[in-house]
């Protein structure tokens, strides 16, 4: 047996957002899920090859990468304004794209007693048509009984994302979703796509 959970997406635009303004973008490691390292850096890399559909310039990935360990940057969890003008200063980016993840959880089984109705048949015994005693027939009966239940819980991850500008410190846009599949991975597919199918939709509003 297997649970699903709702999926949820929601996009919001800036009124000052002008895409002739995002002229080259460097997506930061999402801040890390509580108790899971890695997972901002394994989630943000699944989200930039969905948001390459935006068509905006992107800092290449490793550039953003060794610039942060040679500056000795904290590597994900970008929240502070000031640190992050720096960080696109140094980037040579207008914009960077920042986020974290609300969740995160790999999918799991356990087993749990359930109760279930089982059949039960007696047979009844009476006389034969040659006089003797025999089965004439059955009774059944149904009673309830506990069994071992596999349960599924799906993989979950949730993110919230956003674009801000470097020069202006003001968010341009920011998103978020959450998504199940049978893997973090998917999961993690399937929230990127949502946050960008809407987004795609926003910004050809704006062009």
């Amino acid at each position: 047996m297997s649970g699903c959970a709702s999926t949820s997406a929601n996009v919001f635009l800036s009124p000052i957002y002008n895409p002739a303004k995002v002229q080259r973008v460097a997506v930061i490691d999402f801040s890390d899920f509580p108790g899971s390292p890695g997972s901002g850096a394994l989630i943000s890399s699944i989200f930039q090859t969905y948001i390459l559909a935006l068509g905006y310039n992107f800092v290449e990935r490793g550039q953003v990468e060794q610039i942060l360990r040679e500056q000795n940057f904290q590597a994900s969890g970008v929240v502070d304004p000031a640190t992050e003008v720096r960080l696109g200063q140094l980037l040579g980016a207008t914009d960077l794209i920042v986020g974290s993840l609300t969740e995160y959880a790999d999918a799991s089984e356990q087993t749990v007693m359930e109760d279930v109705s089982q059949e039960q048949t007696n047979p009844i015994i009476g006389p034969m048509a040659n006089g003797q005693l025999g089965i004439v027939g059955y009774n059944s009966n149904y009673v309830p009984q506990s069994m071992p239940v596999t349960m599924t819980t799906p993989a979950r991850v949730g993110m919230a994302v956003r674009l801000t500008s470097v020069r202006g410190g003001s968010v341009l846009w920011s998103a978020s979703a959450d998504a199940s599949a049978s893997d973090i991975s998917t999961a993690a597919q399937n929230a990127s796509s949502k946050i960008v199918r809407l987004l795609e939709r926003k910004l050809a509003l704006v062009k």
